[in-house]
This record gives C-alpha cells, sequence and structure tokens, in this order.
C-alpha cells in the first residue's frame, strides 16, 4: 500500500502506533537551504487532545517506507547540553506545524521501550513528561544528526544565531524600558496580558487564560484606587493576593505554569509594581510564588 502523504497544515489525530515520516527542515537562517534528509517518528500514546510521539533514530537520504523504519529504536538527544534524553514528547491532536512532507507510513505494534516512555504520559502525575509542538521531530532529527557529522559548521550557526539573539534582546531591553517609562493604569486596563498563550497545548488552556487576564485586570484597578501615590504595604498587598492568585490557579488546573507561562506573569508583576511606584516589590514576589 503507497503511503498516505498529509499537509503539515492537518491535524495529526491518530492512535497509537501510527507511524510517520517528514522531510528535515534547515535548523537555522545560516544552514543549507535543503537538507536531503528524511526522518520519522512514532505515536506512542493518546490521552484527550494529546498524542504522544517517539522520534526514531534513523535518518533517510529518501521518505523511508514502514519496513525502513521497523528495527530503529527511540531517538537520544546529545548535542550541546543533552545527555542521552530520548526524543519523547506530547503535542496538541490538533497541532499543524509541521514536519514538512509529512507523511502516514502505517502502523505497527509498539516496542517495549516505546511503551515505557508513553508511561509518564498516561499518568495523572505526569512526572518527567515534555510538552512541544510536532515541529521539534523536524529539530530532533537534524539537530542530532548534524552534532554527529557537521558539528562544526552547525556550531557556527548557532553562534551567529545567539549573537543575533542578544542584539534583539539589548533592543528589547530599551523597548521595554521606554514602555515602563510611560506606562499608566489605563494602558494596563486597555490591553490584554497573555496573549501569546495559545495555543493550548503546549500553553495552559483558554479558561486558565481568561481568568488570568481578569484577575490582573482587577489588580490593576485594585492599585489604581489606591491613588498615584499609594502607601507600598498596601501595594504590597494587591500585588501578594495577585501571586497567591496564581499559585493557587496553577495548582488546581494540573501546574501549567512552565517557564515561558513563568516569564510572562513575572513582567506583568513588574510593570503594575512600577506603575505602583514600588518596582522593588518585584524582587519580594519570588517568595510568594510557587510556580
Amino acid at each position: 500500500m503507497a503511503a498516505a502523504k498529509r499537509s503539515p497544515k492537518s491535524p495529526l489525530d491518530v492512535d497509537p502506533g501510527a507511524v510517520f515520516a517528514f522531510r528535515t527542515s534547515p535548523l537555522h537562517p545560516d544552514s543549507p537551504p535543503e537538507t536531503g534528509r528524511f526522518g520519522a517518528f512514532t505515536v506512542v500514546a493518546r490521552a484527550p487532545k494529546l498524542i504522544v510521539v517517539a522520534v526514531l533514530d534513523g535518518v533517510w537520504n529518501r521518505m523511508p517506507a514502514l519496513e525502513d523504519v521497523r528495527e530503529h529504536g527511540v531517538l537520544r538527544r546529545r548535542r550541546f547540553a543533552h545527555t542521552g534524553r530520548p526524543a519523547v514528547f506530547a503535542c496538541g491532536a490538533d497541532d499543524t506545524t509541521g514536519p514538512a512532507d509529512l507523511t502516514a507510513l502505517g502502523t505497527v505494534p509498539l516496542t517495549a521501550e516505546q511503551t515505557d516512555l508513553a508511561g509518564p504520559y498516561l499518568s495523572p502525575r505526569g512526572v518527567g513528561t515534555s510538552f512541544s509542538t510536532l515541529a521539534l521531530a523536524d529539530s530532533d532529527v537534524e539537530g542530532e544528526w548534524r552534532w554527529t557529522h557537521d558539528r562544526d559548521a552547525l556550531l557556527r550557526e548557532r553562534e551567529a544565531v545567539e549573537e543575533r539573539r542578544r542584539c534583539a534582546a539589548e533592543a528589547e531591553k530599551e523597548r521595554y524600558a521606554e514602555r515602563l517609562a510611560g506606562l499608566t493604569w489605563d494602558q494596563l486596563l486597555a490591553e490584554t496580558p497573555f496573549e501569546r498563550w495559545t495555543p493550548s497545548p503546549p500553553f495552559p488552556p483558554a479558561a486558565f487564560r481568561r481568568a488570568a487576564v481578569r484577575r490582573v485586570h482587577k489588580a490593576c484597578r485594585e492599585l489604581r484606587a489606591l491613588g498615584p501615590k499609594p502607601r507600598k504595604p498596601s501595594a504590597r498587598k494587591v500585588l501578594k493576593a495577585l501571586v497567591q492568585w496564581f499559585n493557587a490557579a496553577d495548582q488546581a488546573a494540573g501546574w501549567v505554569i512552565e517557564t515561558e507561562e513563568r516569564e510572562d506573569v513575572c513582567r506583568v508583576l513588574e510593570e503594575l509594581a512600577h506603575v505602583a511606584g514600588h518596582p522593588s516589590l518585584v524582587l519580594e514576589a519570588d517568595d510568594w510564588r510557587e510556580w
């Protein structure tokens, strides 16, 4: 039976054992525009609205067939600071991020290794799980191949990327300083924080995001009501209550505040503390938060 090609813009809503192949993409803007390489992954678990993917350790110079991938195990991440962790992660069943030329190869029984790796994702606690987008399978295959076979060029490209990031970070720092200098309560209330928290997963559920926006706006109104020069204890009380709300909401939602969400919430706290005239309260927030 011929393999069925899927558009990368189509959701991947399938059951465990489904195997997909894909064409890898350049890792960086300075990478060669065509890799000439193909990888594959197996869906190893299914939960409501989620699939769990195990990236395979094979790399081919053409689109592989099902018989080509059967004997391959799970890829281990070893590039940069990785120490051999299996390339397994969960993503939304409606994820449409790629990879390119995604092709359904067929279905195979899960191996014992794949079943073991899927276990934490089916556990209520979810210890040791990782959430991303389907595009991670692409970068796993291409990144590990280049780390083994083309490391020097990969490191040069990585350094160029880091330099661009450093420049962008400096520019963003300047823009943020200008924003803080002119920020007002009316402006904060007119804005919608956490707009980048989409889709879910990997970001928190939409209901959590909407509740967080409402709670932040409530804190804005409470701080504004304290007047143009509120006393520090009064401002502290409002900000601490907001942090405690996030503590409780995060626990109730199953610990959904991770690195990016944490950065966004801390930025909101910084802005509220700045407009309230007590920026040092942000330093105290680390003692209040549980995320």
